[in-house]
């Protein structure tokens, strides 16, 4: 049985918390489906940095706490 074949091109896509662990998973494939995706994190700099500098595809790496609602508004204005 074959897997799934998700094309995302043209797509953008926001992935909170990619930072690190399943984030930084879900980032990677929606990248290697053809999105551009917007790297949220919330302390992990470093590894928000890495792993936009690895995407195939234009990312933005982007800092908020989602617990403050001026973040929030901040970060889906960017």
């Amino acid at each position: 049985m074959g897997g799934i074949t998700l094309s995302l091109d043209g797509c953008n896509a926001l992935v909170t918390g990619a930072g690190s662990g399943l984030g930084t998973f879900l980032a990677e494939a929606l990248d290697a489906a053809g999105a551009s995706v917007a790297v949220h994190y919330h302390g992990n700099k470093s590894g928000a940095d890495e792993l936009s500098s690895r995407l195939l595809h234009p990312s933005v790496v982007i800092q908020a706490n989602l617990d403050d609602l001026e973040d929030v508004t901040l970060l889906f204005n960017k």
